[in-house]
């Protein structure tokens, strides 16, 4: 909006008063959102976050027989002040164990995303692996069922081009986003800041199909996507005892000096601007330099939900959206 001249000096001062609150409010708006008996145990390592009809499923890294989810009836009436006790629900995983028994270096889920009654999701892998892959199945509200004939293959990232040595150390495809204009999904590496360009992938509802997509650099990981049908949004996180991983550029106001990345955590949300052949990122704000190591985001009424995986405890947090 155009200020008209005669009016500007009357009202930048109120103007740059409203914009110093707004950013203190959202630094804390943080609203906790209480995980229900027992899946508040550190031992669930959420892992992502998914909307399956009224329900949120919250992505464990390592199940074993099922994937534990809440209402989000629940979790409005929390936001609103209200007390309630959350109904839990479980989905039965069908042919998990054989899916794991083809990947012998699996290292558990990333990412979910559910379009319909299908489901994506992203798995890691040890360094030993030069691959990530992403699975799909079907989900009712009882169960899901995985596909066990279609893993597609996601050849990792390495830190410097031609290098043929394993890519970075617990780094592999943890963002996954549906994007419903294009009807692909979109799969990020959780590290963009290379000396040449990082690239994602861009692959149709069956599987069959991916190609390569341009990512702009950006310091820290890129842990987990959602879209609301309009914008494409990500959690971008730095926990400090990756400075010699990630060896971050960025100069990020604390107090009256800079973060020292050395030391410091932080944890910002970021909207993406997916064209044909490239991404880039704007940053939407910041949430903390707290050790939260948030590992998933889905939106939610006028802001976002967030998940911990187990450092330092199960959390989930609902935040405000700058409009």
């Amino acid at each position: 909006m155009r200020i008209p001249t005669s009016s500007a000096k009357f009202l930048l001062p109120i103007l740059s008063c409203f914009c110093f609150l707004l950013h203190t409010d959202l630094h804390a708006q943080g609203k906790r959102i209480p995980l229900p008996e027992p899946l508040n145990d550190q031992l669930y390592e959420y892992s992502g976050l998914g909307i399956y009809k009224s329900k949120l499923i919250l992505l464990q890294q390592y199940p074993a027989t099922t994937l534990p989810g809440i209402d989000t009836s629940y979790i409005g009436e929390i936001l609103d002040g209200k007390s309630l006790t959350a109904t839990i629900h479980y989905w039965k995983l069908i042919y998990l164990e054989q899916i794991k028994s083809r990947l012998p270096y699996y290292q558990g889920f990333e990412a979910v995303t559910v379009v319909d009654n299908d489901i994506f999701l992203s798995i890691e892998t040890l360094d030993e692996d030069r691959n990530c892959y992403l699975v799909r199945g079907n989900i009712n509200d009882s169960s899901i069922i995985l596909d066990t004939a279609t893993i597609l293959a996601l050849p990792k990232l390495r830190k410097k081009q031609g290098d043929s040595t394993i890519t970075i150390h617990n780094i592999g495809f943890e963002s996954m986003a549906w994007l419903p204009k294009q009807k692909r999904l979109l799969l990020l590496f959780e590290y963009n800041r290379y000396p040449g360009k990082s690239t994602g992938y861009i692959i149709d509802r069956h599987l069959k199909k991916r190609k390569r997509i341009d990512v702009d650099p950006i310091d820290f990981r890129i842990t987990d996507l959602f879209n609301d049908g309009k914008r494409t949004y990500g959690i971008n996180y730095y926990y400090q005892g990756e400075f010699g991983l990630f060896e971050p550029q960025e100069k990020i106001k604390k107090g009256d000096g800079f973060a020292d990345w050395r030391t410091d955590c932080f944890s910002r949300i970021v909207v993406l601007d997916v064209r044909k052949k490239q991404v880039s990122f704007n940053v939407i704000r910041d949430i903390s330099f707290e050790n939260d190591n948030w590992e998933g985001i889905m939106r939610f009424r006028n802001g976002v939900l967030l998940v911990t995986d187990r450092h330092p405890e199960s959390k989930l947090e609902w935040h405000l959206l700058v409009p």
